[in-house]
């Protein structure tokens, strides 16, 4: 497995391009759904970057959903390639952030209460799953 390996012109910090190469070969299903990538150790290797710059770049596809850590046997990808999967903290903070537009708008048009909005979103979103 030949690496691109890090580009010193690449204005991205040295753990975001090592995360942006390892998301890639999930996208394209080299890392297929289960699969385990290779150790801190050997991303250190592989890209020749310190210990802390390779946990960085596999902390940053934890957070994106696309891996997950097994204690003491290490990180496997969790997604299948190809499809976007959003942290629940993100979507924790966009529901948030609707909650609070919509008790806005309520408050300004008069038309609905907050709490019959967010309901009705609610509902679609349940739907939805």
């Amino acid at each position: 497995m030949a690496e691109q390996g890090l580009d010193p012109d690449d204005s991205r910090s040295p753990y975001r391009q090592v995360a942006e190469q390892l998301r890639r070969k999930i996208v394209e299903g080299e890392y297929a759904a289960g699969d385990k990538l290779p150790s801190r150790r050997e991303l250190c290797e592989i890209f020749g970057v310190a210990p802390m710059t390779a946990e960085n770049a596999v902390r940053e596809l934890r957070t994106a959903g696309l891996v997950v850590s097994r204690k003491g046997s290490g990180v496997y990808v969790r997604t299948h390639p190809g499809r976007t999967s959003v942290p629940v903290g993100e979507v924790e903070n966009l529901v948030d952030e609707i909650e609070n537009r919509i008790a806005t708008y309520a408050t300004l048009s008069g038309t609905a209460t907050a709490t019959d909005i967010i309901e009705r979103v609610r509902a679609l979103l349940m739907k939805a799953k």
